[in-house]
């Protein structure tokens, strides 16, 4: 086994490949054939300070993205929360590489007073097919909701903004950004009450012959700078993805 996997890590060179959720902006999205936001240049930027080069060109949506990485055709997923199903197919790293907070977004007014997430009982959410709020919200969700599953971030916010849900858990700068410029006078927003402070980690398949390299990344996610520098990302591709999403408005 030891021998596999030192050829296949002498096969792959100083190369390895990743993906990340399709529509997630800022921390990850699908442009120009590649994956792109603050999750890419950051384990981009980590992995070469290692000497290894990350190939980000897309492999499809967020499920197929996990399907690649739990057979190893991928090595690594760029940013996700820990749940046991990620956690049976990839290890993590220890420290995250940043907090996601996480929020209810609702139709204003609100019907219905919500000020905890034990309010959510008996509703009806949207989310986008193979996402995770991890273990325990994933738990909770599936016992006491009705979660709608659709494919892409448009759909999630057209179901509520149609009335057809009644809630969408998103993360909150991501939702934020994507009403900001898709539905900016529809009366969508979200609750200032925090559903959670996501941790966003890096993981490498475990069938890859790079899970070395996850302890090597950890006194640079540990770094005085690190929360700084994710809030500059966190700038600069805001700004990216409303570029982007004008420019595409604006083609004929």
């Amino acid at each position: 086994m030891l021998v596999q996997l030192w050829l296949a890590a002498a096969l792959a060179g100083s190369n390895m490949t990743a993906c990340g959720h399709h529509d997630y902006p800022p921390w990850n999205w699908h442009a120009g054939g590649k994956i792109v936001g603050v999750c890419a240049e950051v384990v981009s930027t980590l992995f070469q300070r290692l000497g290894l080069n990350v190939n980000l060109d897309y492999v499809g949506p967020w499920a197929r993205c996990q399907q690649k990485v739990a057979s190893g055709e991928v090595d690594i997923n760029i940013c996700a929360l820990r749940n046991g199903e990620r956690e049976s197919y990839s290890r993590f790293t220890q420290t995250p590489m940043a907090i996601n907070d996480m929020a209810v977004f609702v139709r204003q007014p609100s019907p219905r007073l919500l000020e905890q997430r034990e309010d959510l009982a008996g509703l009806r959410g949207a989310m986008m097919i193979g996402v995770s709020l991890g273990s325990e919200l994933d738990t909770f969700l599936e016992e006491n909701t009705r979660i709608h599953r659709v494919n892409s971030l448009k759909q999630v916010f057209g179901l509520l903004a149609s009335d057809r849900v009644d809630f969408v858990p998103y993360g909150r700068s991501s939702g934020r950004l994507f009403l900001r410029e898709n539905y900016p006078d529809s009366g969508l927003a979200d609750l200032l009450w925090p559903l959670q402070q996501g941790e966003l980690y890096i993981s490498v398949s475990l069938n890859s012959p790079h899970l070395d390299t996850l302890e090597k990344l950890e006194p640079m996610l540990q770094a005085p700078g690190m929360g700084q520098w994710i809030d500059q990302l966190l700038d600069k591709y805001s700004t990216l993805y409303l570029e982007q999403q004008r420019q595409t408005q604006q083609m004929p």
